[in-house]
């Protein structure tokens, strides 16, 4: 059957579930040839003992019926009645412990089975008739619905949801022949009537965000859902209007419904659309001083000032992943743990530990004057350990002694360190010549004596201290 521009195969079954007992499939994508293209609905389960379901459709209005036989008082009953549960073909939804609708019931009759109709698919002209007989009597007996006759419209469906000003948008529906109006929000659009379940209408200046309406004589349909109208944005002001890396910046307008990007300066930004005239913009890490932008389907706006982006000459930034590796658990991961240990393995006692850093280097617009590397020391030692470069091949998650990223350019010596206090290790500038990015090192000690730190999970997380 076709209803609200959609097909539908629908079949009622019984299984040999007991809860699930009598079951609808319905398949809408046109191919139902494979298990995948089915979905099922449960609408008895054995409660009732129901059997011999049959299904009926009416296609005026999308009803649809499922009559079965099922003893009322049940299991270990005698009585047997002819029972139905109906349910909107576009919302189908049944509640299997429910008995459902008596329709073919006398108490004085108790075998009434095998519910059968002459006609599935249904409608106001035809009612809705099913026979059922009782095999010990040799006798039929049936029962009848009629249907009043729907005449005012429906809206099912429309495409697209979202438009700018001259959009044409498909409305499907039922009984839309005859329609002497369709409006987007209350205003009048121009429209065509292509069939008694399709009119293409095309949205008009002054139309707003809101829900389509149909008019025929016999009355006025509403869409379920808004059609989104975009008009082109326009930018007041914005505020503040300057700021680091990060500043969020609100910006006042109208139009921006819609928006699908924001730029500083022709960076893209992160942002949240807060109304139709408002705005929160996060400025962008490598974002110049330059014009804000937004856009939306209908076009762009562009501010009339600059956004200045200031760069602090001092950045503090925290590791995006650290982890320890250890020799002796060559494929076990610490990327949880709160501490980061170094050792030197000896002939008595092996066991060697090296720890990862990875850093992501952003706002860097001049060279550095300084970087420094600060930890957190929780078990002091001899010699705080070595600082190299490494490859960024390696994520926290998953870095273990087997698969460590060997260690490249000695960067500096960390020395002795004490317990409860912050060590800093003077890095070159030259480490970070490659500007913004990620940059990963890892630390190794040649005492046997045990370094500790906090890692990023910790209380006092790793920093890396760039001044430019």
């Amino acid at each position: 059957v076709s209803f609200g521009g959609q097909d539908y195969l629908v079949a009622v079954i019984k299984t040999n579930r007991s809860t699930e007992l009598i079951v609808l499939l319905v398949c809408t994508n046109g191919l139902c040839t494979s298990s995948g293209d089915w979905t099922s609905r449960n609408i008895y389960d054995g409660q009732f003992v129901p059997t011999r379901p049959i299904l009926m459709l009416n296609e005026e209005v999308g009803d649809l019926y499922v009559f079965a036989r099922v003893k009322p008082s049940g299991a270990g009953t005698a009585e047997e009645a002819i029972y139905y549960k109906k349910t909107a073909l576009d919302n189908i939804a049944f509640t299997p412990g429910d008995i459902g609708i008596p329709f073919i019931r006398d108490t004085t009759v108790l075998h009434l089975n095998n519910p059968t109709s002459t006609k599935q698919n249904v409608n106001s002209a035809t009612g809705l008739v099913v026979l059922a007989g009782d095999d010990q009597l040799d006798t039929y007996f049936h029962n009848y619905l009629a249907f009043a006759a729907e005449t005012l419209p429906v809206i099912t469906s429309f495409t697209p949801t979202s438009g700018v000003v001259g959009t044409e948008v498909t409305i499907t529906g039922l009984r839309l022949t005859g329609a002497t109006e369709v409006a987007f929000n209350g205003t009048p659009a121009s429209f065509t009537v292509d069939s008694d379940t399709q009119i293409r209408a095309t949205v008009l200046l002054q139309s707003s965000t809101g829900s389509i309406s149909v008019t025929t004589p016999a009355g006025t349909a509403q869409s379920a859902s808004d059609f989104t109208v975009f008009y082109s944005p326009e930018i007041f002001s914005f505020s503040p209007g300057s700021g680091p890396p990060d500043t969020e910046v609100t910006i006042v307008g109208t139009g921006f419904t819609g928006t699908t990007n924001v730029t500083f300066g022709g960076v893209s930004a992160t942002f949240a659309t807060d109304s139709d005239t408002q705005i929160r913009a996060r400025v962008p890490a490598s974002a110049p001083t330059g014009k804000i932008a937004v856009t939306n389907p209908a076009g762009t706006a562009t501010s009339a000032a600059d956004f200045v982006v200031t760069i602090p000459d001092t950045l503090t930034l925290a590791p995006v992943a650290d982890a320890q590796v250890k020799s002796s658990s060559p494929t076990t991961n610490y990327g949880t743990l709160d501490s980061l240990r170094l050792r030197e393995g000896t002939p008595s006692n092996p066991i060697t530990y090296h720890s990862y850093l990875m850093f992501n280097v952003t706002g860097l617009s001049r060279p550095l004057t300084s970087a420094k590397l600060r930890l957190f020391v929780t078990d002091g030692s001899d010699h705080g350990g070595n600082v190299s470069t490494t490859s960024n091949s390696w994520l926290e998650s998953s870095i273990v002694w087997n698969n460590a990223p060997a260690p490249g350019a000695f960067l500096a010596n960390a020395g002795p360190v004490t317990t409860g206090t912050w060590v800093e290790i003077t890095l070159p500038a030259s480490a970070f010549a490659a500007g913004n990015g990620t940059y990963s090192f890892v630390l190794i000690t040649t005492s046997s004596n045990s370094t500790i730190f906090y890692s990023r999970e910790g209380a006092n997380p790793p920093q890396l201290v760039l001044t430019q």
